[in-house]
């Protein structure tokens, strides 16, 4: 399974692992070439960890008649690996790679004993200096002393000790890392270091308790193994014992928030906040990070995230995290590669790495890669059901179901309670139009499930699967026990109200949503990436519009952050068009705030809906008077100076609609021409379709050749000439057609080209897409989402003449379309291609055709 799955665990993508071991190997990547940026970036943690001193701890070897606590040999490693992970000096070797380096030379830790195999352990872990320890306890006085051996001739440097006889254990503990962290540091580092740096020692702050840390330590263990409903209690208990222990409540959210809770991770994350005031930079960074996630300000986080990598670019959990923020928010696949591939060759057993990875070159097509990847995963944890879980989702994505189960099963073989693989067998039988078994799996994972939200996700499965059925009232109450199950997940209730739009009682749980959004403000607490949906939806449904646009005005006044206070000007300006207010006091605010450039950090996915808005605000302002080509430009030069991809296109598409309003359609048909987008009335529609039995069902304009059943008579009147009303690059099947449940819709496209050529197919769709060129299949996705341009990318070729583009959209319920753009391999338009309407295809003036 993905890390992220639904729209609460986006605020848990740059969960920053405390990592403080650190490698400088050389930085090697996959078998794809290395892009320049990548090259830069490789070259620079290179450059940083030569200039840290590389020091390797073995291990701290106990006296075996003394009957120490278990925990302590771990504790005291752990420890002094956070205290001298401080230092912007050192880079702290990670043990594994000691585990790893001492197999390979068949030693063990006590072999390292003399000059000799000091000196091969050293070269080995490429280490300046190896550190090693003893403990013992006499008289209830802790012993701790460490050695440290040269890289050059293996001979012991120094020797330091410490001792303490506090009365508690992890005390005792403390005081003696503090001590031997403070003669260490200061034998190893420069006596004049280059910059100031404040000396902290992680022992201090974290807690005072050994019970606490006991618990702690077992948290997040289950959290390393995506363990999050056992990880919960631990880390609870954790801070129940030491209610100070800032790190305990930064990992408590973090699980919970993985779990879809972010109300009750809300005031855990307030807390590490409040606690984590004397960590290090190092160690707080984390915990600020997620608090400006939670708050939607990623234009906050990823500035410290960088300001981290300015300062310990070898750490590969920082790296791994801004992965995560390329992938979910900015779907920037190309980067987020970059920044796993760096994680993993930084630290070779990253497991999570590995399957972000795998889901990244998953979605730019790159699947070879994706399965070599999670191949890899699987042989660094052969007893974990979530490698084959994962190859189970990617090959569900592509349509290639039955392997797809086939994994999942594999999965379950491995761990039969674990819920994801349950969840996403189910699933794959639903699309596979297997209802029946889809349900058995479903309720039987229904009386197994005690965990809230695994039951909320299994009623919300078999609402759906009662949608496939063409049962919209039984469909109704799952999703309204799935409500009691979750009470604090308002996508639930939004889900009611997609069902049942009419409803009264569905519309007041709206309002009540945005009356807790409103009131979440005053606390301080407010998602500002939620604000797009809320007032997306708000317009959608044309309920609570007074509610919304009083959210987005407290947003507008009390955001710090540029992009989240730039979006809620953005939908301002849509609720003053529409309502026929005045936009000069929302635009000069959109003026004044920030710098256009932070745009970089936005990611189209919470704009998806907003564009639709947007054009229809267009027509709306055009219609009522305004300057809508003033309005267009200025989005335009925004775009272009925010050097944002997605902004530029639609920025462009804007001009074009401004022009296509004014009359002018030559010129707007010319303007998107430019980025590869067909005028939507070149586009011709045949269906809608009755789906019965799943995604792989098939329909006539799939079986026969496009050029023959075009030209052939009878076909004619299934074929249609129609467009939907607004001009925005996207075609809405759902308007063309008035689609119903359960159906599939095809769209044909004539391109015509001079020459052979290699081009890219970039689609974002609302419904799962299939798409065929000259009858050859070239893409299939069988996902759902907001539709988002660019999302999706192919490679095909286009021959010289008439190429016949078909595309095919289907959904179970909602909205019906997709985006479409053809381009060069580096994603500009191509030079001499023409969109054409097919030839020989009924006239826009008839009926659509309904059948099965």
């Amino acid at each position: 399974m993905k890390r992220m799955n639904n729209i609460a665990i986006v605020a848990t993508l740059l969960f920053l692992v405390s990592c403080t071991e650190q490698s400088d190997r050389k930085i090697r990547l996959s078998t794809r070439p290395i892009i320049a940026l990548m090259q830069e970036e490789v070259e620079t943690i290179q450059i940083a960890a030569a200039q840290k001193k590389k020091v390797a701890l073995l291990d701290f070897q106990a006296d075996p008649s003394a009957g120490e606590p278990a925990w302590l040999h771990e504790g005291l490693k752990q420890k002094l690996i956070r205290a001298l992970a401080q230092s912007q000096q050192l880079n702290l070797g990670p043990s594994r790679f000691v585990s790893d380096a001492l197999s390979t030379l068949g030693l063990s830790a006590s072999d390292v004993a003399n000059e000799h195999t000091s000196q091969r352990l050293a070269a080995e872990l490429n280490a300046d200096v190896l550190m090693r320890g003893h403990f013992r306890f006499d008289a209830q006085t802790l012993h701790v002393t460490v050695e440290l051996r040269g890289r050059q001739d293996g001979q012991v440097l120094r020797q330091f000790s410490a001792q303490s006889s506090e009365p508690d254990t992890l005390d005792a503990l403390n005081s003696v890392i503090a001590e031997l962290s403070l003669v260490i540091r200061g034998e190893l580092e420069d006596k004049q270091p280059s910059a100031p740096e404040k000396r902290m020692v992680y022992a201090d702050v974290s807690t005072t308790s050994k019970e606490a840390y006991k618990y702690f330590i077992a948290g997040v263990e289950r959290i390393d193994q995506f363990n999050m409903p056992d990880a919960v209690p631990l880390l609870v208990k954790a801070v129940e014992i030491d209610t100070t222990f800032a790190t305990a409540y930064h990992h408590l959210a973090h699980a919970l928030i993985s779990l879809g809770y972010e109300e009750r991770a809300r005031p855990y994350l307030e807390k590490a906040v409040k606690y984590s005031q004397d960590l290090s930079f190092r160690e707080r960074a984390p915990i600020l990070a997620m608090q400006a996630i939670l708050a939607g300000e990623f234009y906050t986080a990823v500035r410290l995230y960088n300001q981290v990598i300015e300062l310990y670019p070898e750490d590969d959990g920082v790296h791994y995290e801004l992965g995560n923020y390329y992938f979910s928010i900015a779907h920037d696949y190309e980067k987020a590669i970059e920044k796993y591939e760096t994680t993993i060759e930084l630290n070779p057993k990253h497991k999570m790495a590995y399957n972000q990875l795998a889901y990244a070159y998953a979605y730019i097509g790159e699947l070879d890669h994706a399965f070599h990847i999670l191949e890899r995963y699987a042989e660094l944890a052969p007893d974990e059901p979530n490698p084959f879980d994962s190859y189970g989702e990617i090959l569900q994505r592509e349509g290639q179901l039955k392997e797809s189960i086939k994994k999942y099963e594999k999965a379950l073989s491995i761990s039969a309670d674990f819920w994801p693989s349950r969840d996403h067998l189910a699933v794959a039988h639903q699309d596979l139009g297997q209802v029946r078994k889809a349900e058995k799996i479903l309720q039987e994972t229904l009386a197994g499930s005690t965990e809230k939200r695994f039951r909320a996700t299994t009623l919300h499965r078999l609402g759906y699967n009662e949608l496939l059925k063409g049962n919209l009232a039984r469909a109704e109450e799952y999703i309204q026990r799935a409500v009691q199950e979750g009470p604090d997940d308002a996508g639930y209730k939004i889900l009611l109200l997609y069902l049942n739009p009419e409803s009264d009682e569905h519309r007041q749980y709206f309002r009540e949503i945005l009356g807790k959004a409103i009131d979440e403000f005053g606390r301080g607490g407010f998602n500002g990436n939620r604000l797009l949906h809320l007032a997306s939806w708000a317009l959608h449904f044309n309920v609570g519009i007074d509610l919304a646009d009083d959210l987005l005005g407290k947003s507008i006044a009390s955001s710090d952050d540029p992009i989240s206070r730039r979006t809620a000007l953005a939908f301002k300006l849509i609720y003053d068009l529409q309502s026929g207010r005045s936009t000069a006091e929302a635009e000069k605010l959109f003026v004044q705030v920030a710098d256009p450039e932070s745009y970089q950090y936005a990611g189209p996915a919470p704009w998806g809906q907003y564009w639709r808005h947007y054009f229809n605000a267009l027509r709306i302002g055009n219609e009522n008077g305004f300057a809508i080509r003033d309005w267009a430009a200025g989005l335009y030069d925004f775009a272009n100076d925010a050097n944002n991809p997605h902004f530029q296109i639609n920025g462009t598409i804007a001009m074009a609609a401004a022009e296509h309003l004014a009359g002018n359609l030559d010129i707007a048909e010319q303007m998107v021409s430019k980025i590869g987008i067909p005028c939507e009335g070149n586009w011709k529609i045949i269906g809608p379709f009755d789906m019965q039995r799943g995604f792989h069902q098939q329909f006539w304009p799939e079986k026969k050749a496009v050029d023959r059943w075009i030209a052939d008579e009878k076909y004619a009147p299934e074929i249609v000439a129609r467009r939907d009303e607004l001009f925005d690059g996207y075609v809405d099947l759902k308007q063309i057609a008035g689609t119903s449940m359960n159906q599939a819709l095809y769209a044909l496209l004539e391109i015509n080209s001079k020459m052979f050529r290699t081009v890219q197919l970039r689609f974002g769709m609302n419904g799962r897409l299939k798409a065929w060129l000259n009858d050859e299949l070239v893409m299939m996705k069988n996902v759902r989402g907001d539709a988002l341009i660019d999302n999706y990318i192919t490679t095909a070729k286009l021959r010289i003449g008439a190429n016949y583009l078909l595309v095919r959209i289907d959904n179970v319920i909602g909205e019906m379309g997709f985006y479409f753009r053809l381009t060069n391999l580096d994603g500009a338009a191509v030079d001499e291609v023409q969109f054409c309407p097919p030839v020989l295809v009924a006239q826009s003036t008839h009926p659509m055709h309904n059948g099965s």
